[in-house]
């Protein structure tokens, strides 16, 4: 009998940690400010701040009063994946949590791999508005 109770509670508790897995990793997780940072990439595109919101993701670079929007976003399971239009670029994240996507950005000269951290300001700016 107490082997079965034990058998039990374990099942529960498996099943709210799969709960709270899951609710990281919604789309709506991701909208906001995000910092980035790709190590490989060429100077001036090392650090970013991307905006994702439901329809696309906008990148703008350190120094740069430009902000580039993708042409195309995809969100499955617990992966982001679009590309930049006007610089050709690639990039792939895994949610890790509610405040961290890692992946890579492949672009026509090279690849890197990127840190997102989402910003604690969250106040966004329309991409078109830039």
């Amino acid at each position: 009998m107490k082997t079965k109770t034990w058998f039990i509670v374990a099942l529960i508790v498996a099943g709210f940690t799969g709960t709270f897995s899951t609710q990281a990793q919604t789309k709506s997780d991701l909208y906001g400010r995000w910092n980035a940072e790709a190590s490989n990439a060429p100077p001036g595109y090392i650090a970013s701040t991307m905006e994702v919101s439901e329809n696309a993701v906008s990148i703008t670079f350190s120094g740069e009063n430009f902000s580039y929007t993708s042409t195309m976003m995809r969100f499955t399971n617990d992966s982001l994946v679009f590309e930049i239009n006007g610089l050709d670029a690639v990039i792939t994240l895994k949610v890790e949590d509610r405040t961290t996507m890692k992946g890579n950005a492949v672009w026509p000269e090279g690849e890197s791999p990127i840190v997102l951290v989402k910003s604690e300001n969250q106040e966004m700016t329309d991409p078109e508005e830039k």
